[in-house]
């Protein structure tokens, strides 16, 4: 796979490589056995990032070709239509959830220390 330069495209190197040495960390934490990361900007992959295993009792790293099973993909397609609707001034970060929807208007929450609220 080709990987163009980020600056071609606008972007920073500096700043992907702040996102390669995070990931790196994070396998290297032990909070995930392997991590992949692809970024494309008008067409040119700019960035692409491999940590870890993909077989971790195999010992094998992960490669451009490995196979990730995809879980909870509605949180994307959720957090897509929000950015959409912010964009277009129609939702706003601050706004409470019971605005957009009401049966959310009285939900009681537990704290820590027992007080419900």
């Amino acid at each position: 796979m080709q990987i163009d330069s980020p600056e071609a495209v606008g972007m920073s190197s500096e700043r992907l490589a702040r996102l390669s040495n995070h990931m790196a960390q994070l396998t290297a934490d032990n909070q995930h056995p392997g991590i992949m990361t692809l970024i494309q900007r008008r067409g040119k992959v700019v960035h692409l990032g491999k940590h870890g295993l993909m077989d971790i009792e195999a010992g094998k790293p992960i490669a451009e070709d490995t196979i990730f099973r995809i879980q909870s993909m509605t949180k994307p397609i959720i957090a897509v239509a929000m950015l959409m609707l912010l964009e277009e001034g129609r939702l706003a970060l601050n706004d409470p959830v019971a605005r957009y929807i009401p049966s959310f208007a009285e939900i009681k929450v537990q704290t820590d220390a027992g007080a419900v609220h």
